[in-house]
């Protein structure tokens, strides 16, 4: 059973509105509010911001109360995740969601997806398969990432 079923027609449309928004052309106030494709626009927009290095995009997107929990499982609070992507211990290269659901709550946002990251941590590539649960919520009319779990995906 599909929990958001994925047209081509509505994937472009959610890359066509995560570009716009990222270039500035279209306030996100306009997709429609508590929508999966906004929270999916915003989610867009982090992934973006941590490929160009735009940390300070990044932390707009992370809840002051961020969660992370990497799939070593050690835990980040926003200050920590943030320092280490601006010291340049943390670098990502390449980063893609499979087929990502959303689930929207009231203010809250659930993604359930699959994600292929090539990162350099410490001098080290790392290329990860992970299954992802991500929480957004809603604060001040914008969504921010509170919490990021992460498992390994066995080797297929």
């Amino acid at each position: 059973m599909m929990l958001y079923p994925w047209s081509p027609r509505r994937f472009v449309t959610l890359v066509a509105l995560a570009g716009l928004i990222l270039a500035g052309s279209l306030p996100a106030s306009t997709v429609r509010a508590g929508s999966s494709e906004e929270i999916l626009a915003a989610e867009n927009a982090r992934v973006e911001g941590l490929l160009r290095a735009d940390y300070d995009a990044v932390d707009r997107l992370l809840g002051e109360d961020l969660t992370y929990t990497h799939s070593t499982a050690v835990l980040d609070t926003k200050a920590m995740f943030l320092e280490s992507l601006r010291s340049g211990r943390l670098r990502y290269h390449q980063f893609r969601h499979e087929d990502p659901k959303v689930r929207v709550l009231g203010d809250t946002g659930i993604i359930n997806t699959v994600v292929h990251i090539v990162a350099v941590n410490r001098s080290q590539e790392n290329r990860n398969h992970l299954r992802v649960t991500i929480v957004y919520a809603k604060r001040d009319g914008r969504w921010q990432m509170v919490a990021w779990q992460s498992t390994r995906m066995p080797p297929s």
